[in-house]
């Protein structure tokens, strides 16, 4: 019985997370940089060639790699400009064509924010 408690306590612990910001901040930086990584590692290219490309210090590309809640669009931009994809920022809503075709948008629809830069 105890571990069921336990089991609880931690499920309540999740939970509690998925509405902070900080934690969801850190989520985001996480999946861009593996993204980044992963990138870098597809094309055979390494963190300073990601810095010269970037314009800046391959020591500043190590801090932003170390510091994930950080990052900001514009980084964001850069390394994908220098990564040559396009990244995409969404709030998770969508648009339904036909509703935006007609004009029509529900409050969520309306505030909706989507960010892309294309490279």
């Amino acid at each position: 019985m105890a571990a069921r408690g336990y089991d609880l306590k931690l499920e309540q612990y999740a939970r509690d997370y998925e509405s902070d910001p900080e934690f969801i901040a850190e989520g985001l930086s996480t999946r861009v940089i593996e993204e980044m990584l992963r990138l870098l590692e597809q094309k055979g290219k390494n963190r300073s060639w990601l810095a010269e490309k970037m314009g800046v210090s391959r020591a500043h590309v190590s801090r932003m790699l170390k510091a994930p809640p950080n990052m900001t669009l514009l980084t964001i931009a850069k390394v994908a400009i220098a990564l040559e994809v396009t990244p995409s920022v969404s709030l998770g809503v969508d648009v339904m064509p036909s509703d935006a075709a007609a004009g029509h948008q529900s409050d969520a629809q309306s505030s909706q924010m989507t960010a892309r830069a294309h490279v």
